[in-house]
């Protein structure tokens, strides 16, 4: 079970894939993995407290996708994926020095609104027009649930925050385009299709 937590965080994943959800495709099967994520102790995966990461571990943000939702997900060790409540999903890119630095980025940055956050220990995903920001803390989850429209046009507080988990996802999908050609699929949200590899 470890095993498998450690991999939906993206830790020991050396390539960067884009790739079917396997027994955790759809909105049930990604409701269950996040639950994983969510309860996991950090110590139990190899993630202790830092000098650079002394509260916040990771970080998960929700927002809407058309019908669906997508989260990417950044560990303070730079490991980064994107999960949709599809089939498909980007996992690894920690080989990849421009993944693991804006994942590193992402997850520092969130610090700073560890204060704000509030706890909680309910992970649903955020309501039509709202957008969540999961902090993984060592201290337990928090959560800031605002709107999308303000986070999109740089009118919240926390719009820099979503700009740097934005940049993540984009990191994510070039550094899948580098990968040799298979195959191509559809990721929800994004705005062309793009190659990815297909069951390795």
């Amino acid at each position: 079970m470890l095993r498998f937590i450690a991999s939906a965080f993206g830790i020991n994943r050396k390539t960067c894939a884009s790739r079917p959800c396997g027994a955790f495709a759809g909105p049930e099967g990604m409701r269950h993995l996040r639950e994983m994520i969510f309860t996991t102790p950090a110590s139990h995966v190899g993630v202790h407290p830092c000098h650079n990461h002394p509260r916040i571990y990771g970080v998960l943000m929700d927002w809407h996708s058309g019908d669906h939702i997508a989260t990417v997900v950044s560990m303070c060790d730079g490991h980064a994926s994107l999960y949709t409540t599809t089939t498909f999903g980007i996992q690894g890119g920690s080989r990849h020095a421009s993944v693991r630095n804006v994942a590193v980025n992402f997850v520092k940055a969130a610090d700073a609104y560890h204060d704000d956050a509030q706890i909680t220990t309910e992970f649903s995903y955020p309501t039509e027009g709202r957008a969540r920001i999961y902090l993984l803390g060592f201290d337990g989850v928090r959560v800031i649930d605002t709107e999308a429209h303000a986070l999109e046009r740089n009118l919240d507080k926390c719009s820099d925050l979503w700009t740097l988990g934005q940049r993540v996802v984009t990191e994510l999908r070039l550094a899948t385009e580098k990968k040799p050609k298979k195959k191509f699929w559809r990721l929800p949200g994004l705005s062309s299709t793009r190659r990815a590899d297909a069951f390795g």
